[in-house]
């Protein structure tokens, strides 16, 4: 449910969230002044809906108990139609460009490479397989590559699999 006008009722508001991740406002139906048409972090242009369906990005939970739950991490698909959202893509292939620089993986490596993140982002039955491959072709490229991708990862791959993969972090 999205917010309404009555204050009575539980919802979610909707989020802006910049084209690179950051939650510029998680609620932006009750709390507009904090809106803001590029993220004061890295200059990115904002989003409320889903570039894919348009339908809103879910954000912080209102209910009579708590009032406000913060949206504490950017969500990696949309609710609505699950498709990846900008930063998702964006992460992802950041990920596969460096592991390409590295220059220590062949083309097949970089398909397993992709598909084993996209498998990290959310818990599925494909998560221990992903992170099984994760780590096998993390091996094969160099230590300060591995650490640069594992960088740009962690803000996307899932509870479950960060626990996995690096499990004492």
């Amino acid at each position: 449910m999205n917010w309404t006008d009555s204050h009575d009722l539980i919802g979610f508001d909707t989020a802006q969230i910049c084209l690179y991740g950051h939650i510029t406002n998680d609620a932006i139906h009750n709390m507009p002044k904090f809106s803001e048409k590029y993220c004061k972090r890295c200059g990115e242009k904002t989003i409320t809906t889903c570039p894919n369906c348009n339908e809103e990005i879910r954000g912080a939970l209102f209910d009579n108990l708590d009032g406000i739950v913060q949206l504490r991490k950017t969500p990696a698909y949309c609710q609505n139609c699950g498709k990846p959202f900008p930063w998702t893509e964006t992460t992802i292939q950041a990920a596969i460009e460096l592991s390409v620089e590295d220059g220590n993986l062949n083309e097949s490596e970089v398909v397993i490479l992709r598909e084993s993140i996209a498998d990290l982002v959310s818990d599925s039955p494909r998560t221990q397989l992903g992170a099984a491959r994760f780590k096998r072709i993390m091996g094969k490229v160099g230590v300060e590559t591995a650490k640069a991708i594992r960088d740009i990862v962690v803000s996307i791959v899932s509870e479950s699999a960060k626990t996995i993969i690096w499990p004492d972090k």
